[in-house]
């Protein structure tokens, strides 16, 4: 053991300190990972099919992909869909949240409010699960963890309609931006584009993207977004490869049929799809659930929780000592108003209850009453009448004769006064 480092770091060994991260990766694996996507963006960009072939499953079951030409029906509501995948024992929860296709209508005013209360609403039920007191450490992580945003092809630069929603975007989640159909475009045209949509994100100012993390020991240079994609749902076979052994391997790749060859979306050079997954599931997931907790769900949390212990707020100014001493009043007669109320309430509940219970009292006496006569009637009814003839019969009547009594009874003494009254006459 060497105590002598400068950090005060003790150096130990044959503890089983190294087995804290085996440790932390098995807990891990048995609890599972959340990983909540939503994509938005213009209508017709294939958002739908990019959610569809990110993960390797099919997210929408209902809809059926006959042929390359087939287009997924538009998205009119706020769909989601959540499947559970594994690979090598490693259980990962996804939620691909759909959005309708924004910028369509006339006036675009208010296009991003769905999106906003749909990550605020997730916010606050994840809020609501950790103030509960039986809270479950299986509780599943339903905020929004990652935000595809599709930019269209046309126009090459950033609209004023998805400035406004990546501006409103922007304080709630990570945004991965995204040039969509990037296949009809040229490979300097699609440089061109990629360069003046970093220039318009970075000229707006308050739109603030994911930034890739970048290893300190790494060589290559980390590709940033936006990512040039293109997605299809069709699988081509491509050309058998002979092994040395004489077996031949067939390999599927999605690929988009053109009159002048094929674009194959899993290939570097024609899109940036193998990228883009690569960065959201294979290296980066973690940081962007880290940074979707520290960056955008704590300060929703400390403004919920400031909201809930005074709802007297005065924005982002420090109160003065007399707003803050009307604030208490205000709060103190308020405080009154509502207990006197609920005083008063008491009382005619209380005067109410005794009504009642005089009433019911009431009721009970003359029920009794009642009860005692049915039942004096019904003893009348049964033994009144043969008690009569039975005392008639067995007994006769007294006669007294004035004739035959003894002569010799002596008369009652006469009443004598009181002696303090024969003292007083003598």
């Amino acid at each position: 053991m060497d105590g002598s480092n400068n950090d005060d770091t003790v150096r130990v060994e044959n503890i089983g300190l190294a087995n804290l991260p085996d440790q932390l990766h098995a807990a891990a694996s048995q609890r599972g990972f959340d990983f909540n996507v939503l994509v938005a963006g213009e209508p017709g960009l294939g958002k739908s099919t990019l959610l569809d072939t990110l993960f390797g499953v099919p997210l929408h079951d209902s809809r059926k992909y006959p042929s390359e030409g087939y287009r997924i029906p538009p998205t009119d509501t706020i769909e989601t869909s959540t499947f559970e995948l594994e690979e090598n024992g490693v259980r990962l929860r996804l939620t691909a949240i759909d959005t309708p296709g924004l910028g369509a209508g006339l006036n675009n005013g208010d296009v991003a409010d769905p999106l906003v209360d749909e990550i605020n609403r997730r916010h606050q039920q994840y809020l609501d699960a950790e103030r509960r007191v039986d809270r479950s450490s299986s509780a599943r992580d339903v905020r929004v963890h990652c935000c595809l945003y599709f930019v269209g092809p046309n126009g090459h630069r950033l609209k004023d309609v998805d400035r406004m929603v990546l501006q409103r975007l922007s304080p709630l989640v990570n945004i991965i931006p995204l040039i969509a159909k990037s296949d009809l475009m040229t490979t300097a045209e699609r440089q061109h584009f990629r360069e003046q949509l970093v220039r318009d994100i970075s000229a707006a100012g308050n739109i603030r993207t994911f930034h890739v993390p970048e290893d300190e020991d790494a060589t290559e240079v980390v590709q940033q977004p936006p990512f040039c994609i293109s997605a299809s749902t069709a699988l081509t076979r491509l050309a058998s490869d002979a092994s040395p052994d004489g077996a031949t391997t067939t390999a599927w790749k999605r690929t988009r049929d053109y009159p002048w060859g094929s674009h194959n979306t899993m290939d570097p050079t024609h899109s940036d799809f193998t990228l883009l997954r690569r960065t959201m599931i294979s290296t980066h997931m973690i940081s962007l659930i880290n940074t979707t907790h520290s960056l955008y769900y704590v300060p929703f949390r400390q403004r919920e929780m400031t909201a809930s212990v005074d709802e007297f707020t005065f924005g982002n100014e420090v109160p003065s000592p007399t707003d803050h001493r009307r604030s208490m009043d205000v709060m103190t007669a308020t405080f009154r108003e509502k207990a006197r109320e609920k005083e008063q309430e008491l009382i005619r509940l209380e005067c109410k209850l005794l009504e009642e219970h005089d009433t019911m009292k009431r009721n009970l006496v003359a029920l009794q009453r009642a009860l005692k006569e049915q039942q004096e009637k019904l003893h009348k009814a049964q033994y009144g009448k043969s008690t009569h003839n039975r005392s008639a019969k067995n007994f006769a009547p007294i006669t007294v004769d004035s004739a035959n009594l003894d002569d010799t009874v002596p008369p009652p003494p006469p009443p004598t006064a009181p002696s303090g009254v024969s003292r007083l006459f003598k």
